[in-house]
């Protein structure tokens, strides 16, 4: 799985936090439980990014949930960093489903976003993790 490890490395470039790969279900638990008591805003759409990122390897399924529900939600507010980051996870959930297709789909995604936004960081971002997709596919 060497195209995960770069993705991995590249988002700890991008300024990402690392995540060990085990079950963070306790934070993710809590976040599931902040989540009814938080108004429809922007934090609402990064809680659900944050459940999605604690739980991608160890539950895909409930990550993608929530990151697709923070995209929506973000969506709903006209907030495109939001929109980004949680297709970004997206992304990262595909790749743990070995999904590469749908992984740069969802990059081709954020990254017609981040260019109608001029949001050049995130371009960044997200152009490193689709060079590094389509390199190890080819490789």
């Amino acid at each position: 799985m060497p195209l995960r490890h770069l993705m991995l490395g590249l988002a700890l470039c991008a300024g990402l936090q690392p995540v060990a790969a085990q079950d963070h279900a306790a934070p993710a638990d809590s976040l599931i439980a902040l989540l009814g008591r938080l108004p429809a805003d922007t934090h609402k759409v990064y809680v659900h990014r944050d459940i999605a990122y604690y739980l991608r390897e160890a539950h895909p399924d409930t990550a993608m949930y929530h990151a697709r529900r923070g995209e929506a939600l973000a969506a709903g507010l006209d907030f495109v960093a939001g929109r980004i980051d949680n297709i970004f996870q997206q992304a990262f959930i595909w790749e743990e489903l070995d999904r590469h297709d749908s992984a740069r789909a969802a990059l081709q995604r954020a990254l017609v976003l981040a260019r109608a936004t001029h949001d050049h960081p995130r371009a960044g971002k997200v152009l490193l993790s689709l060079g590094a997709s389509y390199y190890f596919q080819i490789g």
